[in-house]
């Protein structure tokens, strides 16, 4: 994960439903470098949850944005990793997304 060289940000948002985690998530990569979010189911800390992924529009290779988000309890939390912009140096372009997954997969929620 040392390697992505991306930083990943957790939120809590108010509201505990997959409506919410789709509505945020497409917000997350609402900006103007990124086009139309490609969402899917996901299961995090075995609960589901919603992973959207989108490619840049930048001329030059950009790493792709994901945000994922589950809800639990009365809230839900994201974890996004996106550039800011086109000339954002955010990580290498052409690295796979596996150690994004395997961060989702890792995660647990303590009692």
């Amino acid at each position: 994960m040392a390697q992505a060289a991306r930083s990943v940000t957790l939120t809590r948002i108010p509201g505990a439903d997959l409506e919410t985690c789709k509505a945020h998530a497409r917000a997350q990569l609402s900006l103007p470098h990124y086009g139309e979010p490609k969402l899917r189911a996901i299961q995090i800390a075995g609960e589901g949850g919603i992973e959207a992924r989108a490619h840049t529009r930048c001329r030059n290779a950009m790493p792709i944005g994901i945000v994922a988000c589950f809800p639990h309890g009365e809230a839900s939390y994201v974890l996004t990793n996106r550039s800011r912009g086109c000339r954002d140096s955010a990580g290498n372009p052409f690295s796979k997304t596996q150690w994004f997954e395997d961060l989702t997969k890792a995660i647990r929620i303590a009692p």
